[in-house]
């Protein structure tokens, strides 16, 4: 998985390449969108269980 970061030097997303997908995370909540071989994708929510 590739790290995506902004100017700042900041964490922006992960890249998983093989699974052609992108995961954002932000305040607890997490965000993977998953590009489909038919030019569709998925998004799937979840929330981030406190340590």
């Amino acid at each position: 998985m590739d790290i995506i970061k902004n100017i700042n030097n900041k964490t922006v997303c992960y890249v998983d390449k093989e699974k052609k997908s992108v995961e954002i995370v932000k305040k607890g909540l997490k965000t993977i969108i998953q590009f489909n071989s038919d030019d569709t994708y998925d998004v799937i929510h979840s929330k981030l269980d406190k340590k």
